[in-house]
């Protein structure tokens, strides 16, 4: 398979691809072959295989930070063990500004948002936030976790304000670049959360409860 993979990689099929190109970029398995193993392993990230995102993205993290967390937010999407805390370690190596961009390309062609007129119970308020917050289950995005939570600290759960202050402290502790990036939009997520408990009618529905 590894002789083919060098060879003939087009008559590989697509898990004998990830295989190689998990072991090719690790060195377990096969001695490392960065190039050849990010090769293998791109076109299947590409079109949406979890595993071989949070290989690559492993593989690109000191070279490559911004395409290796594009890569993370792909394998968290996909539920991957490991993709959140890679997208940790890289955060520690972008500014607020490239995070947030990076978080939002990949929402604005997959969303999980509803009407504003809808009315959300507050679990699955609860679980948008937390899912989008940790990157798990959901793109990561802290301004979508932020408004799921804010919605859910207005309905009075603890959770959910707990997520919406630790949204809030992160921002604070990464220092006054990162605080002057979040400010615009922390202000228009708060606008459109408000929009959405007043459009949806959170009040009477939660009082219906």
């Amino acid at each position: 398979m590894l002789k083919a993979a060098m060879t003939a990689p087009a008559s590989l099929s697509d898990q004998d691809k990830l295989r190689v190109g998990k072991a090719l970029v690790s060195g377990e398995g096969a001695p490392r072959a960065l190039t050849k193993g990010q090769a293998l392993l791109k076109p299947l990230a590409d079109a949406g295989n979890g595993e071989a995102a949070l290989a690559l993205s492993a593989s690109l993290r000191s070279v490559d930070p911004e395409a290796a967390y594009r890569l993370a937010l792909n394998a968290g999407a996909n539920s991957m063990a490991g993709a959140s805390g890679i997208m940790d370690r890289l955060e520690l190596d972008l500014t607020t500004r490239i995070i947030l961009t990076l978080q939002a390309r990949p929402l604005s062609t997959t969303s999980t948002m509803p009407s504003p007129q809808d009315f959300v119970p507050l679990t699955q308020v609860r679980a948008y936030a937390l899912a989008h917050l940790s990157g798990n289950g959901a793109v990561r995005s802290y301004v979508r976790a932020y408004y799921w939570s804010l919605l859910g600290k207005a309905a009075g759960d603890q959770a959910a304000a707990s997520m919406a202050g630790e949204i809030e402290a992160r921002m604070r502790h990464r220092g006054p670049d990162a605080a002057a990036a979040w400010k615009a939009v922390a202000e228009k997520t708060r606008t459109e959360a408000l929009k959405h408990w007043l459009a949806a009618d959170y009040p009477t529905k939660l009082a219906r409860q």
